[in-house]
């Protein structure tokens, strides 16, 4: 019953943690097309911060901890092959969790479009040409 639990809890901090992934890049996206508009950019920063902050990476470190409280619970989990690429996996995805909090540190300019757009996978079509200005 214990690793039932477990379980759930995990599932629901990783859904967690990948929203706030996805939704701190639709932030990056915003922040590029208001960079005319310092007051909307101003806000944007505050919540990218505290998404990455307070929701994203406790998703990121519950996600952790229950994924390892359910190894410890039934450890013959570890037996099955699966689990070793999944586990890899996650090490990447723990990767680009900081590459998304890296890219949230660094103010995107006139010249981050391109940066912006290949990071979140949107195509550079949705974003504002610097050469319309």
């Amino acid at each position: 019953m214990l690793v039932l639990w477990l379980k759930a809890l995990h599932l629901i901090a990783m859904v967690a943690w990948f929203a706030g992934m996805f939704y701190m890049f639709r932030l990056f996206v915003y922040h590029v097309e208001n960079r005319d508009h310092p007051e909307v950019t101003a806000l944007l920063k505050i919540m990218a911060a505290r998404l990455y902050r307070y929701i994203t990476t406790p998703a990121m470190i519950a996600t952790f901890v229950f994924g390892i409280a359910m190894l410890v619970a039934n450890p013959g989990y570890l037996k099955l092959g699966w689990v070793h690429l999944k586990l890899v996996l996650v090490l990447g995805l723990a990767g680009y969790h900081g590459f998304v909090g890296a890219t949230r540190a660094v103010r995107p300019t006139e010249g981050d479009s391109m940066r912006v757009a290949l990071a979140s996978g949107l195509s550079t079509a949705s974003l504002p040409s610097t050469a319309q200005k």
